[in-house]
């Protein structure tokens, strides 16, 4: 060794290379094993922050183009409603190399019960947006434009100490005469005067006076567990086709017998309309698209965890708002009596801001009967959350609805096949399921070798990592150098 050395030093410039190779390749060895140690973990940490998340969708296979008439102009609109050809089960999710993390799950959405809750921004207000009224129009009148009516009943709704309003069957072209003297019945809504011959009259129906728009008879939503919808034993049938949205009071109305004892039960059942508050069952927070992208986060306590879902822990989240207002705080019992569920839209369709469209589902069942609980349950409030930008949010993130509690799936005890008020297709807001991060591909390949191709062509799978694909190649590729570096100081 001595020798060589020697030998070396006898040749100054092989020397100087020797030594300058030595630092270099140590230098490759270091920085090498330094960016690989390095790189590997930003890898692990990406691994343990980023999810991926997919929902499914159902596609629509046409587009039904309806008309609607409209008295103020006297003409037909038409509105455009999606057709389905069947409802797809979830299960088709259920197929040979799907390797879920979580779900897949379909959530319904319950709703509960909270007698004089404070809702956050306001009142659903409700009261000021259906009128269930009887009334008497002054003469003899063909509603097709705002007639005068007398007031002789308010079963539900606000009329603010009116004694006469003015009533219209705006979306009927040809409605059937009414008689003074008579008494009728109608679930209405009020409305803007649309009628332009009737701006400048002096006798009341212009400027910012309002016409009650006759929308419906007393109805029910209740649905089969299969999605197929029950018949309510007091449906009107339609009278040469046109569906009726008002009905005469007549003496033996409120016998027995009579129709009169489904209106009451609608109108009251309406009473509980603003203490109602939607209540979410899911089986993780990272099956919910606002949790996932951390538009929604736990503000105070904490999440519900993977254990406490799994058993069915009597947990729940609620809003920090809605808790703040109601003198909630963690570690308070929350008692939720669920009345119905819901498949057919979402709470943010429902429990939404002032302003916002409602997709609303009667209360009362196909027998006329108001539902009643079919599971009441104490549960803990173990942490509270918040959703940034809520009010945008409510509108276009469908699984959030505002003032909602959300709870293990698996805490639910009883079925609710009796008290399902509404009933749809997947969405993106209601059907989603967690895989590993990186396994979109070898997902899809699965998904598509064992789900039947007319079964594929009528869904739409969407997935979500929060960007871990562009994030993993990158440091894939940094890891792939550092090993180069490692290989050539080596």
């Amino acid at each position: 060794m001595l020798k060589s050395l020697k030998q070396l030093l006898r040749t100054p410039v092989k020397a100087v290379l020797f030594f300058l190779l030595m630092a270099a390749a140590t230098a490759l060895l270091v920085l090498g094993a330094g960016l690989w140690l390095n790189t590997q973990h930003k890898i692990d940490a990406a691994e343990s922050t980023f999810t991926t998340i997919g929902t499914v969708t159902q596609k629509e296979n046409a587009v039904q183009v309806s008309p609607l008439w409209s008295a103020s102009t006297k003409s037909y609109m038409s509105f455009s409603s999606p057709v389905y050809d069947s409802l797809i089960d979830e299960s088709v999710l259920d197929f040979s190399g799907a390797e879920y993390l979580a779900g897949p799950e379909r959530r319904p959405y319950y709703t509960s019960v909270l007698p004089n809750c404070q809702h956050s921004v306001t009142k659903l207000g409700f009261e000021d947006e259906w009128i269930v009224a009887e009334f008497e129009p002054l003469e003899d009148c063909v509603p097709m434009q705002p007639v005068q009516v007398k007031v002789k009943r308010i079963l539900f709704g606000n009329l603010h100490d009116s004694d006469t309003f003015w009533f219209c069957d705006h979306y009927t072209e040809s409605p059937e005469k009414m008689e003074a003297g008579k008494t009728y019945i109608s679930i209405m809504h009020p409305t803007p005067n649309m009628h332009a011959e009737y701006l400048n009259d002096p006798s009341g129906a212009s400027g910012s006076a309002l016409e009650m728009t006759a929308l419906n008879l007393v109805y029910a939503s209740q649905y089969t567990e299969m999605g197929e919808p029950i018949k309510a034993v007091f449906a009107e049938e339609n009278v040469n086709g046109v569906k009726k949205t008002w009905e005469e009071v007549t003496a033996d109305f409120y016998s027995a017998n009579g129709r009169g004892k489904y209106w009451e039960s609608f109108a009251s059942s309406l009473l509980q309309m603003d203490d109602l508050i939607p209540v979410l069952p899911t089986d993780s927070l990272k099956l919910l698209p606002t949790f996932h992208e951390k538009d929604s986060f736990v503000e105070a306590g904490r999440e519900i965890t993977a254990e406490e879902f799994e058993s069915g822990a009597a947990v729940c989240l609620i809003s920090a708002d809605f808790a703040n207002l109601n003198g909630l705080h963690v570690g308070d019992t929350l008692p939720l009596a669920l009345l119905y569920a819901s498949y057919q839209s979402s709470p943010a369709l429902v429990f939404s801001f002032a302003g916002e469209a409602r997709d609303i589902s009667s209360l009362i069942d196909v027998n006329g009967e108001p539902y009643t609980p079919f599971w009441q349950q104490d549960y803990e409030i173990v942490g509270l959350y918040r959703t940034i930008n809520a009010y945008e949010l409510t509108s276009k993130t469908a699984e959030m609805g505002y003032d909602m509690a959300i709870i293990p799936a698996a805490s639910v005890g009883a079925s609710a096949k009796n008290n399902i008020a509404g009933y749809g297709v997947m969405t993106a807001a209601n059907t989603s399921f967690q895989i590993q991060n990186g396994t979109i591909d070898d997902y899809m390949a699965a998904y598509n070798r064992n789900v039947p191709a007319e079964v594929r062509e009528n869904l739409e799978i969407a997935f979500d990592d929060n960007g871990y694909s562009q994030i993993i190649g990158g440091l894939l590729n940094m890891r792939y150098v550092a090993i180069i570096l490692f290989a050539a100081g080596l």
